[in-house]
């Protein structure tokens, strides 16, 4: 998947939108692809344990994602998705 170039003001935009739809941007990889419908929001996740720690994949060694979709509460900013 291609790595999209976005100003650091588009950057802090975008965070402002997830924590507005009740997602932590810290919990978003920096490669994933957001789905924005007009209810909802799919997106990858880093996969967390019960205790909050982020799941690593013993083979890897990377972080564990998994997809979720979440109701959209408000609407990406303009000029979505770069």
């Amino acid at each position: 998947m291609a790595h999209i170039e976005i100003s650091e003001d588009r950057r802090a935009a975008i965070a402002v939108w997830l924590r507005c739809n009740g997602i932590d941007p810290a919990d978003v990889p920096i490669d994933s692809t957001i789905v924005v419908n007009e209810n909802t929001i799919t997106l990858d996740v880093f996969a967390q344990a019960d205790n909050g720690a982020k799941v690593f994949d013993l083979l890897t060694d990377g972080p564990v994602t998994e997809r979720r979709t979440v109701p959209c509460q408000s609407q990406p900013p303009a000029a979505w998705p770069a």
